[in-house]
Order: structure tokens, then C-alpha cells, then sequence
């Protein structure tokens, strides 16, 4: 693992993880990466890393840790989720002043994603989790988003009587007059079953982007 041997990537973002067979991802791009200890990357003053991806201490010129890859990571999952990058402004200057002084937009389609993106964008690192459980939140929400974007009719399979199985009946005393004076409906097209209903663009995206979310952390993990 990276960050236990104290090594930081300092640019986590989208264009760094690639997907590789069986969904599996990949953190590339190590050429900024901080070794615990050596200065050599960095001058007095100078920022490193993509703006919109950098934590909150970074801009007020702190140094790099783990903590602050994971904050890289929210984002990351933040825009693969909503489409959007929470700070991004006109301007680099105006993008990190609001990565320090707002509170990311309320995520809308995380699902049960939003409470891991909520403690990797807190702007107080010690908060933060590791990538570890990181990862464990990520496989969490996993199984919570296949097991509720099950087929309607899997579902329904269960409730359903066994074949052959007598279905219980009741019985309801009908008045004699009203027996007798009420005509007996025409017959009619019987009303169709209603349409199961199909999972919401939002959950299918979280249920498509869930395991590469997960192996992405866990690429944080192993890297």
C-alpha cells in the first residue's frame, strides 16, 4: 500500500484511473507522488496537483498526505456521480478560494454513496477515512445497490403461491334484492397487469459505476 510505505500521489482525478478487464481500477500517473520526507518535488509557494482535485489544506499551502488523496478521491466519485466538479469555478484562484471557504453541493444521485462522499470532502483531514475503509464503505454500498435493483419480478417471486396451491376464498352474502334486480355486467377486456417499474436513470448509473468506485479505492489501497 502506497500510503503506509509514505508514499502520497497528489493527483488523484478521473484522467489517473484507468479500467482495465473485469472492471478492475487502475491508479496510474506517479510522476508527482511524494515520498515522506523528501522536498525535492517542491519549492516554497508552489502548488502541486490539478486545482479542482486538491484538498483544502493544499490550497492554504499544507503539505500533502494521505488525507488529501482522499479527499482527491471524493471528488473523483463526486463528478463520476453528479456529472459535475463541486468547486470548479472560472478561474484557478476562484476554484481553490471556494474549495476552502464553501461546502460541496448536496449530492443527488449518490444514493447510499453520500455518506462516504460526506467524510472524504470534510475539509478537516484527521475526519477523513483511510483508503481502507474507504474501500470497505465502497463494497458496503455495492451490495446495497444489487440487492435493491433486483428484478421486480424476483421479487415478487417469492410472495407468489406455489403452483397447484389453493388460493384461499372468501365469501360475501349479497342481498336477494339486489340479486335479483342488479344485470350482469358485459363482459370486457380484462385490465392489464401494470408495467414493472425500471430502475431510475440514477440508480442504474450507481449500479453500473459501484464496482469500478470500489476498485478505485481499492487501487488507492494497493498502489
Amino acid at each position: 500500500m502506497a500510503h503506509n510505505r509514505g508514499v502520497v500521489h497528489r493527483d488523484i482525478k478521473p484522467g489517473n484511473v484507468l479500467i482495465a478487464r473485469g472492471e478492475r481500477a487502475v491508479l496510474t500517473d506517479f510522476g508527482i507522488a511524494l515520498l515522506e520526507g523528501n522536498t525535492n518535488l517542491t519549492s516554497t509557494g508552489q502548488l502541486i496537483g490539478s486545482p479542482s482535485y486538491l484538498a483544502p489544506e493544499l490550497a492554504e499551502g499544507g503539505s500533502a498526505t494521505p488525507a488529501s488523496d482522499m479527499w482527491a478521491l471524493g471528488v473523483t466519485l463526486y463528478q463520476a456521480l453528479e456529472g459535475d466538479l463541486p468547486f470548479q469555478r472560472a478561474t484557478p484562484m476562484a476554484t481553490l478560494t471556494a474549495i476552502v471557504t464553501e461546502e460541496a453541493p448536496s449530492p443527488v444521485a449518490a444514493g447510499p454513496l453520500r455518506p462516504l462522499l460526506e467524510r472524504l470532502l470534510d475539509k478537516v483531514p484527521e475526519r477523513r477515512p483511510l483508503a481502507a475503509e474507504a474501500h470497505w464503505m465502497l463494497r458496503v454500498a455495492v451490495d446495497a445497490v444489487t440487492s435493491s435493483d433486483a428484478p421486480q419480478e424476483e421479487q415478487s417471486a417469492a410472495s407468489a403461491p406455489e403452483e397447484g396451491a389453493e388460493e384461499p376464498t372468501s365469501t360475501m352474502p349479497v342481498p336477494p334484492v339486489v340479486a335479483a334486480t342488479m344485470p350482469p355486467e358485459p363482459p370486457g377486456p380484462l385490465p392489464s397487469a401494470p408495467a414493472a417499474s425500471a430502475p431510475s436513470p440514477a440508480s442504474e448509473r450507481r449500479r453500473k459505476l459501484l464496482p469500478t468506485a470500489a476498485g478505485g479505492a481499492a487501487a488507492v489501497a494497493r498502489s
